[in-house]
């Protein structure tokens, strides 16, 4: 399999990697196959840049105040801004300095945490690769962190240029850069196992305990009792439609099959196309339009209050669910996830594990079937889960920012020294893997 913008002409290298890299990671495209296609992109980026790496001059002191800085187009309301804005916001500005440089962040009420947050707000959007690159260098950067990947607005290129001695990527993308510029990710041993992931991956690893920590939408509403009790069940997926595959809907007719009395929720969208396909694909198995009910777009007072209609959410695979997942559980709603062999299909099982619910993971998609179908036919028992789901979200690492933040900078001050301690590290070179807690 090619990338399908292989060929094309394009006046933006980060248009194709974009494009590309992110149409494969919802396939379920062999991992040594993605790796190489993202290496390939990769190796587009940073042509006859290695050569013209800068001589960095950050003082080797592995003890001193590092200048933090963060990259992104995202840093307003945003999926991921409900894992980076309390991050942010906690970090201990007496051993980092934090600067962000936003790639044309809309302005919001989110966007101005953000901008509390750090201590110095550098606009980029306008600048060229080399400018940004040059300005990044010149302000002494000593940890570079991307936070995008090949989503929309990632400056890429950029980090190809290497301006920052060490560059580390956290979160915005579920799979690696493809960058040799690269020398980090962030992520835990759920999502990649140390024995199995390694291998797939430009950057060296950094595992923390878990990967992120979520802080919820506020004010949330109440958690209501589970509406299955004295009614219909209901079954969601508030996930973007482009991730329900044809396996997908295979797996769900099966569930809705076995649940006579079920309906399904589907998430936000205004796209008439993808209503179609997923009612094609549906009726094709059997399944009447009229079980099946599509979410408009909504505001975030409005998706949070649609939760109370949802008794059981439904993770798609092979690319699951990541902020609507962590609202699903805030709001009292647990899911029903298939485990796969990366960390885009290995994040919701990551996310229930961490909550005590290792019983909703499935290994394969009969066991999936297995669980939702038993869940709603237990549905008192999913009641009881209900009530004390927000408060086990909370107890966990997922819902305790104020940990993850203290474990992100250990991780930042171990990824900093291992620099310290090699001064003939070169652009390419891999550092040590990093371990931060158990």
């Amino acid at each position: 399999m090619r990338f399908v913008v292989r060929g094309r002409r394009s006046n933006s290298i980060r248009a194709v990697s974009r494009r590309g890299a992110i149409f494969l990671t919802y396939t379920t495209i062999p991992r040594a196959e993605l790796f190489r296609e993202h290496r390939s992109v990769g190796e587009r980026i940073e042509a006859n840049l290695k050569r013209n790496g800068p001589n960095h001059r950050n003082l080797r002191d592995p003890a001193r105040k590092l200048k933090i800085g963060y990259v992104s187009a995202d840093f307003c309301e945003h999926a991921l801004s409900y894992f980076t804005a309390p991050v942010l916001s906690r970090h201990d500005k007496s051993k980092f300095e934090i600067v962000c440089f936003d790639n044309g962040s809309r302005p919001d009420d989110v966007g101005k945490r953000f901008r509390q947050s750090a201590d110095h707000w550098v606009p980029i959007a306008e600048m060229s690769d080399d400018r940004a690159g040059t300005l990044i260098q010149g302000l002494g950067i000593d940890i570079l962190v991307d936070l995008s990947g090949h989503t929309a607005g990632n400056r890429l290129p950029v980090f190809a240029r290497k301006p920052a001695p060490v560059q580390v990527h956290w979160l915005g993308y579920i799979d690696t850069t493809g960058l040799e510029a690269m020398d980090y990710r962030i992520t835990d041993s759920r999502l990649d196992p140390p024995d199995e992931s390694d291998r797939y991956y430009t950057e060296s690893q950094a595992r923390l305990p878990i990967a992120c920590a979520f802080e919820p939408f506020q004010p949330s509403p109440d958690i209501n009792p589970l509406p299955g009790l004295s009614g219909a069940f209901t079954f969601a997926c508030l996930n973007r439609l482009a991730k329900i595959t044809p396996e997908v809907v295979e797996c769900w007719v099966r569930v809705l099959g076995a649940v006579p009395d079920a309906f399904l929720l589907l998430g936000q969208s205004d796209n008439p196309g993808a209503k179609s396909r997923l009612i094609r694909l549906f009726g094709e198995h059997g399944v009447s339009e009229q079980r099946i009910r599509f979410l408009p777009k909504l505001n975030l007072t409005d998706y949070m209050k649609v939760h109370g209609e949802i008794d059981l959410a439904l993770d798609p695979f092979p690319y699951n669910g990541g902020a609507t997942s962590c609202h699903s559980m805030w709001m009292g709603v647990p899911l029903v996830a298939l485990r796969g062999d990366r960390y885009m299909a290995r994040m919701g099982a990551d996310l229930l594990e961490n909550v005590g619910l290792d019983e909703f993971v499935a290994d394969d998609p009969d066991r999936y079937v297995e669980i939702a179908v038993g869940l709603a036919n237990r549905r008192k028992e999913l009641a009881e889960i209900r009530r004390t789901l927000r408060q086990r979200f909370l107890a966990s690492p997922l819902g305790r920012p104020d940990q993850f933040v203290s474990n992100l900078e250990t991780a930042y001050r171990a990824i900093w020294q291992a620099w310290c301690a090699d001064p003939k590290r070169g652009f390419s070179h891999r550092g040590p893997a990093i371990v931060v807690g158990n």
